[in-house]
């Protein structure tokens, strides 16, 4: 019985977790991104999104303007060797296919790198990525 209740306990706390957002987030920025785009293994249409660290270190939260569009996806730490002027998102692109890589903060010589997917790999393969880079406002 305790361990049951242990495991109730646990998943209650990672959902409250999961869905609560950042009170300490350190990154928030906003962007109107003009084509359709993957961020993860998540597809996602073209639109005004806002970042934002999440609770759980190493995950990122992606929300559209409208609050339908709500997604998680990790990251791993990025370091450049200058420091950023402007904030950004980097896209790879493959033809007509956009996929979110970087994610860069004003200011700071650190950022995020998102994992390549399996789609993605397969795109490399055929052709080298072309790099689009957005710019992003900080939201707070």
């Amino acid at each position: 019985m305790k361990r049951h209740a242990w495991k109730v306990l646990m998943a209650v706390g990672l959902l409250a977790a999961l869905a609560a957002p950042s009170m300490a987030a350190n990154l928030a920025l906003k962007a109107n991104i003009p084509f359709s785009f993957a961020a993860g293994s998540v597809n996602l249409p073209a639109g005004e999104y806002t970042v934002e660290q999440h609770v759980v270190p190493g995950v990122l939260a992606l929300r559209g303007a409208d609050l339908r569009i709500v997604t998680l996806f990790t990251v791993s730490p990025k370091v450049s060797a200058e420091v950023k002027d402007t904030a950004s998102l980097v896209f790879n692109k493959y033809g007509d296919q956009y996929f979110l890589s970087q994610i860069w903060i004003s200011g700071r010589n650190s950022g995020y790198q998102l994992p390549r997917t399996r789609r993605e790999r397969e795109l490399i393969a055929a052709a080298p990525a072309h790099p689009v880079v957005l710019a992003a406002v900080p939201t707070r």
